[in-house]
């Protein structure tokens, strides 16, 4: 049984008869095979051996495409495999296709089949492309055609019409769509929704679906990525005269993939440091990003300053970190007050609401606002000229202890015991090259750098204290620094303590300085008011420190409190000379380190020469001598007493030498006058004589007047 192409056959057979498989290209060959004909019916009629249902088919070429939509930097790429397939026993010599406006050069493969692509109109909404085959196929072939679509990569959404077959059976269809991994994409076409992969994954970069009609339009949306991405930020937000210091820590959920996240931050951060590290991409802008690690949580660190403008005004604005695209995020801020003079009144920003006052486990002061928020909105301080700047420093009682070392470098370390100071802490003055480590009741400090000092030698560095407590009515500061110390012209050293800028004093500084073994310090300052006691050196009596170490801590320590540990061990070396001191309040203090040996010898000679000099004088040059010496030695001891007791100390030996010598020569006249009286040819016979005239003696001495002399006569029967 045979059918013309253009018809659609359809076959109702009888049971007895069974249609075989028949080898046709067209499929329009049907062949049946019976065991026996229908019987007749009771009429003499013979019934039909089979019922046929001719239909007319156009004779056009049926398609399948396979639309494949792919997302670049410079719009949507379409790439259709499209399986063509000839009409019933006819050929294909060429295939339209209708461009929808929009769509850009059109290219078709393979080239084994295709000749070229000719264009039939290019004008209108719709735009028709011919492709010419190389040869009729009669058999099934594919076409791949791609074409490109230009649309801005950042656009999300598209309705985008899709290239169609004009005189052709289309009936169903494949349309997909992908984009690349920042960006996730979804669809619809004819109000059905393409699906994602079975083994979707986060974020949905592929979507298709099937038809079993034409698909003419797809809807297409293609938002950024934003990783499920939870945030948790903590912001210690400390405003300070000429700057605003921010701690920041964000914890972060995230899937672990590992890929860098986006930042958006303040574009003035000063001094950025963080754990782990971020890198800029565009500091104008305010963008860095970092790379976390492939941990599904982890933090990351921020510390950052702000500087203020040049003329203060009534509003900062504070930046903090956010993360671009993440999913969830709060942020809890807590602003504390260091600035001096000023006040914080209020803060600024949409979507910030403030809590109760949360203390911090390093900071006994509470925070001025405590504040708490969605995402991370814009924060801004408000701050006015406080009435009323708080109280001043008061120090109680002050100990400097300094420990020169033989290599020029001294170690200095500074307790104030505090019992007022100001809520915005207090500022520390030092030498500038000295980096010190501040500590308040064992618990170290954290120094923020302070005003500019009008010294250039020194520079002030800020110390937030804990505040006043019942049960801690003072607070003991403890400074500690190493430093080169420099030289005058003289050679001599200069120790410069740290000293606290505008405070009061209600006992004198104590000092307690270490020098190094072998020398002898000199301190000429004038109010320099030394505490010695004399005692055994071993070559004579000297100054020392009139009070013990252990006195001074006892004295330091009075009315303090013992809830924390000591901060660090600080060792004093055994040996060397110490010497104990007062001043009103801490002030650089002169030192001569002078080598002990050539002191000694140097002052003892110079006493012995002295001693012997004035020996030689006429009695009536003793007194005034002597009366000068005394007043020499009460204005040293006056103006320069420390100096002034070690002169008197290195004295000794050059003293007991010429004491020694003056007691030996007038032990040897003693022996030779009486010698001579000894004598044995000679009488003694005592009597009066007249006053002689005074005359000069051999010694340069004047007579002493009238005395009795003893006359030594030959006795008689004496040889002569």
């Amino acid at each position: 049984m045979f059918a013309s192409p253009t018809a659609r056959l359809g076959f109702k057979s009888p049971a007895d008869f069974r249609r075989q498989d028949v080898l046709s290209e067209d499929g329009q060959v049907a062949a049946f095979q019976f065991t026996s004909l229908p019987p007749l019916s009771p009429n003499g009629k013979t019934p039909p051996w089979m019922e046929l249902d001719a239909r007319s088919v156009p004779a056009v070429a049926r398609v399948r495409p396979a639309h494949a939509l792919t997302l670049r930097s410079d719009g949507w790429h379409w790439e259709a495999v499209v399986k063509v397939i000839p009409p019933p026993r006819g050929e294909v010599e060429q295939v339209m296709l209708a461009l929808p406006a929009g769509w850009e050069t059109l290219t078709a493969k393979p080239e084994d089949i295709v000749d070229e692509v000719q264009t039939v109109s290019d004008g209108g909404s719709v735009r028709t492309r011919l492709i010419r085959l190389i040869a009729p196929q009669k058999s099934p072939f594919e076409l791949i055609l791609t074409s490109r679509f230009p649309v801005p990569l950042m656009a999300g959404k598209l309705s985008l019409p899709l290239p169609y077959f004009p005189q052709t059976d289309e009936r169903e269809g494949i349309v997909s769509a992908t984009v690349p991994e920042e960006f996730e994409v979804s669809g619809t076409v004819a109000g059905e929704p393409l699906q994602p992969p079975a083994n979707r994954r986060s974020p949905i970069t592929t979507v298709s679906g099937a038809w079993d009609r034409a698909a003419e339009r797809v809807e297409l949306n293609w938002p950024p990525h934003r990783p499920d991405i939870a945030c948790t930020g903590r912001a210690e937000v400390t405003v300070f005269d000429t700057q605003t210091v921010v701690t920041q820590v964000l914890k972060f959920k995230t899937p672990g993939d590992g890929k860098p996240i986006l930042l958006r931050g303040p574009a003035a951060a000063v001094g950025l440091k963080s754990v782990p590290e971020v890198y800029p991409v565009a500091v104008a802008l305010g963008e860095w990003e970092f790379r976390p690690p492939a941990q599904t949580e982890f933090t990351l660190t921020l510390g950052y300053a702000l500087r203020h403008p040049a003329r203060p005004a009534a509003e900062l604005p504070v930046g903090l970190f956010t993360p671009v695209r993440a999913t969830r995020q709060e942020t809890t801020a807590r602003v504390w007050s260091a600035a001096s003079g000023r006040r914080l009144s209020a803060f600024t920003g949409a979507g910030w609401r403030e809590l109760p006052p949360e203390p911090a486990a390093d900071r006994d002061i509470l925070p001025t606002f405590t504040l708490t928020a969605t995402g991370t909105p814009s924060l801004g301080v408000e701050w006015t000229e406080a009435t009323d700047t708080g109280p001043s420093v008061v120090v109680d009682r002050a100990l400097i202890l300094a420990v020169l070392g033989e290599d020029g470098t001294a170690a200095v370390r500074g307790r104030f015991v505090l019992s007022r100071w100001p809520a915005g802490g207090i500022e520390l003055a030092m030498p500038m090259d000295a980096v010190a480590v501040a500590y308040a009741d064992g618990k170290r400090l954290t120094a923020q750098p302070g005003p500019s000092s009008p010294d250039a030698s020194k520079r002030t560095m800020r110390l937030l204290l804990p505040a006043s407590k019942p049960d801690r009515a003072v607070t003991l500061l403890d400074v500690r620094y190493a430093r080169a110390t420099r030289r005058d012209g003289l050679g001599a050293r200069v120790l410069v303590p740290p000293a606290i800028r505008a405070a009061t004093y209600r006992t004198a500084t104590r000092w307690h300085v270490v020098t190094p073994a072998g020398s002898v310090s000199l301190f000429p300052d004038a109010g320099w008011l030394p505490n010695t006691r004399w005692g055994w050196n071993g070559i004579g009596v000297g100054p020392t420190a009139g009070v013990a170490t252990a006195d001074l801590e006892r004295w330091l320590a009075a009315g303090t409190t013992a809830d924390a540990e000591p901060a660090e061990s600080w060792t004093v070396p055994d040996g060397g000379e110490t010497t104990a001191a007062a001043q009103a309040a801490p002030a650089a203090v002169t030192v001569f380190l002078v080598p002990r040996v050539g002191w000694v010898a140097g002052v003892s000679a110079g006493a012995f020469l002295f001693g012997l000099l004035a020996s030689r004088l006429r009695a009536r040059w003793l007194g005034p001598l002597v009366a000068l010496l005394g007043v020499g030695v009460a204005v040293g001891a006056a103006f320069a007493p420390q100096p002034a007791a070690q002169v008197i100390a290195a004295a000794q030996p050059g003293v007991v030498l010429l004491a020694l010598m003056l007691l030996g020569s007038a032990a040897w006249r003693w022996y030779a006058r009486r010698r001579i009286e000894r004598l044995p040819s000679f009488r003694r016979s005592r009597g009066t004589t007249a006053a002689a005239p005074n005359l000069p003696s051999a010694t340069g001495r004047s007579s002493r007047g009238p005395s009795a002399e003893v006359s030594l006569e030959p006795e008689v029967g004496s040889v002569r």
